[in-house]
């Protein structure tokens, strides 16, 4: 797998497909393996860079703390080492907070975002459960949550049978850091870009999962109202992580607002 060293950080990622730029990013502990459901749908049609972000997968796991304005810097550096053009952002759940930061640093960067499981702000019931699981895996490493984890991400009525979900999630979030992990979600509890969300002027889709635990669809939009060009869908039969519990009907809304996006913007200019 090809690794990006960028001087302070060293990236793995994966990439598929020729066309226009689709960045994605993953949740909190997941890496490139989230989206090996729609990278076969997706790459038909765009050029796709799927990195793992610091502490996660297969990239550097530098000690902590981390902030997301740090994690952002990151992928703005990755993205400019692989593309001179604008790009698409998708993210899911922490990815989507890490596309809003990227937004708000380096509007110029950015063509279009997808927001999967979003919220305008760090509801206090996220930190608080963010802020214990941090303490718990520091304390008795990853799998003191995975079960419950993969419990409340991949409920009962998923697209994907929830069974095996949870399996295929469980095997990937054991492999994850503890420390790496606990220090991304103190950054996500501290992550404080919402009241900046007006400033965000390309064209956004917000996508919700029906089953979704911890940002449900009156949250996802709430930030859909937020954003001055945003539109707001839901995934059915999905839970926190539409891309692994329902993946061809993410799959279907995700290329249908990039095409739209795409056919709506003739020109790519690249980047400052």
């Amino acid at each position: 797998m090809p690794f990006a060293d960028l001087g302070n950080i060293s990236l793995n990622f994966e990439e598929y497909g020729e066309g226009e730029t689709v960045l994605l990013l993953p949740e909190l502990g997941g890496s490139t393996r989230t989206w090996r459901h729609v990278v076969a749908p997706l790459s038909r049609h765009f050029h796709l860079l799927l990195p793992d972000i610091r502490g996660t997968g297969l990239s550097e796991k530098p000690c902590g703390p981390y902030t997301m304005t740090e994690i952002a810097q990151d992928i703005l550096s990755f993205t400019r080492s692989r593309n001179r053009e604008k790009v698409h952002l998708v993210g899911c759940a922490m990815g989507s907070i890490v596309s809003l930061e990227i937004a708000l640093q380096a509007p110029e960067v950015v063509r279009s975002l997808v927001l999967c499981s979003v919220s305008p702000e760090i509801p206090l019931r996220t930190k608080l459960y963010a802020g214990q699981r941090a303490h718990d895996v520091r304390t008795g490493g990853m799998r003191a949550v995975s079960r419950t984890s993969s419990v409340n991400s991949f409920p009962e009525g998923t697209a994907i049978p929830h069974e095996v979900a949870r399996r295929e999630y469980e095997a990937n979030f054991l492999a994850n850091d503890p420390f790496a992990y606990a220090a991304l979600s103190e950054a996500l509890i501290n992550w404080d870009g919402g009241p900046q969300l007006s400033r965000i002027d390309c064209p956004c889709l917000c996508l919700a999962g029906d089953k979704d635990f911890m940002w449900d669809p009156s949250t996802v939009e709430a930030t859909a109202r937020a954003l001055p060009r945003a539109t707001f869908d839901v995934v059915e039969r999905a839970g926190h992580f539409p891309p692994l519990s329902s993946p061809e009907e993410f799959a279907r809304k995700t290329l249908l607002f990039l095409k739209n996006v795409g056919q709506s913007l003739n020109q790519r200019p690249p980047i400052a």
